[in-house]
């Protein structure tokens, strides 16, 4: 299936209505998301978009430890624990023991995973190159402007 057909049948009304700000902007997320995956699966990337969040977070802050990670991505512990799992044993991440705290385990990405991880982006920019069709830079900018600010008035 062709990752944008995702996009065409999940849409909802999205009038100037204040009230369904939250709403647009969690259903947009979640057929962004939906479409990433299908554009995973159609280019034969064996990867979920929590697995991708990792790849992208540890090939920023290598060595992460496991907690931290959980912490970043504000997830359970051991809901991000059952994702390593997944990933160490499809040779995407090692774990490596503290040398001096052993009960800390740092995150490493393996060849395996970075190769991964550039292939999954390669794929992401395809989705988000088609999604922007028919946008100009001007469309595009008022974008980033709104998000910008809505996520400043959040974090006030």
């Amino acid at each position: 299936m062709h990752s944008l057909a995702l996009l065409s049948n999940t849409t909802i009304n999205m009038n100037n209505d204040y009230q369904n700000i939250g709403m647009a902007m969690g259903h947009t997320w979640l057929i962004a998301s939906k479409a990433i995956e299908a554009k995973f699966i159609e280019s034969k990337l064996d990867l979920t978009l929590h697995q991708f969040e990792i790849l992208n977070i540890l090939s920023i802050n290598d060595h992460l430890i496991q907690q931290d990670l959980a912490d970043f991505m504000k997830k359970d512990k051991s809901a991000v624990l059952r994702i390593i799992d997944q990933m160490e044993q499809k040779d995407l991440l090692l774990r490596v023991n503290d040398p001096v705290d052993r009960r800390k385990k740092s995150l490493q990405l393996t060849h395996q995973g970075i190769q991964l991880l550039r292939a999954a982006r390669k794929a992401e920019k395809e989705l988000f190159e088609e999604i922007q069709k028919g946008l100009n830079k001007e469309d595009i900018n008022t974008f980033y402007k709104v998000i910008q600010h809505m996520q400043q008035n959040l974090s006030k």
